[in-house]
């Protein structure tokens, strides 16, 4: 800890003041006979890095070690270094590096002074003989998992920390028998061997440094069972009026890295007329509609596993336009409504009137493509024959039209006009809130048998938005049970003054049943209550 100490000079002049216990202090006097500043002790430098940090250190023959040491002067004194190794002189920089050649102790010393005190730091070195390493190897498998039979690429690194590598050896089957043996790696890119089963198997590398040490590294490598490759046959259209055209697309997956080889059965004979390492996608006319033809699609995959698959293709005869038939659901009669649907089914035959199924069937109102644009919707308006030979389609009129009058639809098959067409009448839509039913009877008391069945007249009046009555509209009448209360007749059209009845009968007394009316299948607020007493 420093300390200050006061002392009175009586005379100028400088006089030597001796510390004992570190440093030597000189002091001077002014003329006035009084002490010109206090006198402190000299600080020792301070180390502020040392490195190695630890002071006993294991070293081998040849392993070199690094002293550094950094340090400050709390007076601000210049520092100067001095390394000792066992004694003498190594260095007077702040740096030292010591590599030992031989085995034993050493001892290393730095001294650090500011020219007044001297800081020190010792170090002892152990050194051990030096033991030959072996080299150390890496061996790479490339892929090291897959299907049989499995190509793997083998690759061999090594070092030698105090030599050199002499001898590279690989045995690829881990058996012993080493398939490479030599003084530098496997050449690039490397050693290539076959797998051909599934299994787990062991490759090894052993690496030889001119020491005569060895290192002896091994990888495993999985190989599973091969799958089959999978074929993919498509054909469109499948079915068509000859001459044909058809595209045939041929394809194939193979988990374990690809097709190698395409073929293609154009007869179904067995024997591939046509034989590619890529996928087909290519078209075949087929002239011949008097049988139907397999096609068959075979691939291979690099092992050599093969799988097939098949698609049949029939050419049809020609189409019978004047066989082949035109109808509608329902009634000629559609209201103008842009809701009520018709349903029209075409039927495509052949000279035989066999049914055809593949040909492509368009639909065609009269009354679009004029002035007024698409006036009627028909959905699909084409669409290809299915097995029976038949076409269904959607008929409506535009909602944005109210046109009225007669609607002839047309089809084309194969590109050619059928003689039968439909005619669809388009009326003024029903007003359902505006229909009304008349029960003339809502109360039936008949004396006699009670087998005697009861009857009630109704009568309904079909109008539209105006209030008009109108004509021909086909009605239906419907009860709770049309067995136990039917109506006779049930349905029809109604006449010039927009009317249509009929009389409701019942055989069980005492009970009650209503009548709703539908008008052109949609059903109106109509409605009446007939009540059958004893």
């Amino acid at each position: 800890m420093p300390h200050a100490v006061v002392y009175r000079l009586l005379r100028a002049g400088c006089f030597g003041l001796v510390v004992l216990v570190m440093a030597t202090i000189q002091a001077c006097s002014s003329s006035s006979g009084g002490p010109s500043a206090p006198l402190t002790a000299n600080a020792a430098p301070t180390l502020v890095r040392v490195s190695p940090s630890e002071t006993s250190l294991q070293r081998e023959v040849g392993q070199a070690i690094a002293f550094e040491i950094e340090g400050t002067d709390p007076d601000g004194s210049p520092l100067t270094f001095e390394f000792l190794l066992d004694g003498d002189r190594a260095s007077t920089s702040s740096r030292f590096s010591f590599t030992p050649d031989s085995a034993g102790t050493h001892e290393v010393t730095v001294r650090v002074s500011d020219g007044v005190n001297v800081v020190t730091r010792r170090w002892t070195i152990t050194v051990a003989p030096d033991v030959p390493r072996p080299p150390v190897a890496t061996v790479v498998v490339s892929p090291d998992s897959g299907s049989a039979p499995l190509q793997v690429t083998i690759t061999v690194t090594a070092s030698d920390e105090d030599g050199a590598v002499a001898r590279y050896q690989v045995d690829s089957q881990a058996d012993g028998t080493f398939e490479y043996d030599g003084a530098t790696p496997p050449p690039a890119p490397g050693l290539t061997a076959t797998f051909p089963a599934a299994g787990t198997y062991r490759v090894r590398a052993r690496v030889t440094d001119d020491e005569g040490l060895t290192a002896i590294v091994e990888r495993s490598v999985r190989v599973s069972a091969n799958r089959p490759p999978q074929a993919s046959l498509t054909v469109a259209p499948a079915e068509g009026l000859a001459p044909l055209a058809v595209r045939v697309n041929g394809a194939g997956t193979d988990a374990e890295g690809g097709i190698a080889l395409y073929e293609l059965d154009l007869d179904g004979d067995g024997g591939y007329e046509l034989a590619q390492a890529a996928p087909f996608d290519t078209t075949i006319v087929f002239d011949d509609y008097t049988r139907a033809v397999d096609l068959v699609l075979r691939v291979t995959d690099a092992a050599g596993q093969t799988d097939v698959d098949r698609a049949t293709v029939r050419p049809l005869p020609d189409v019978d336009e004047s066989a082949s038939t035109l109808r509608q659901s329902g009634t000629e009669r559609l209201p103008s409504d842009g809701r009520s649907v018709r349903r029209i089914i075409v039927r495509i035959v052949d000279p035989t009137g066999r049914p055809l199924r593949g040909v492509t069937v368009e639909l065609a109102s009269s009354r679009n493509g004029g002035p007024m644009g698409t006036v009627d919707v028909i959905s699909p308006a084409a669409a290809t024959t299915n097995a029976a030979g038949e076409v269904e389609a959607n008929f409506s009129t535009n909602s944005s039209s109210t046109l009225l009058g007669d609607a002839v639809v047309t089809a084309r098959a194969a590109g050619e006009t059928l003689a039968a067409s439909i005619t669809i009448q388009f009326v003024t839509p029903v007003n359902t809130a505006r229909s009304s039913i008349r029960c003339p009877f809502t109360a039936v008391h008949v004396v006699g048998s009670r087998s005697t069945p009861r009857q009630a007249d109704v009568l309904a009046t079909i109008r539209d938005a105006t209030g008009n009555p109108l004509p021909g509209i086909f009605v239906e009448f419907r009860t709770r049970d049309p067995a136990i209360w039917p109506v006779m007749p049930a349905s029809g059209r109604t006449n010039g003054a927009g009317q249509f009845g009929g009389v409701v009968t019942s055989a069980r007394p005492n009970d009650s049943t209503f009548v709703d009316v539908y008008a052109d299948g949609h059903k109106t607020g109509a409605i009446c209550i007939v009540s059958f007493l004893p």
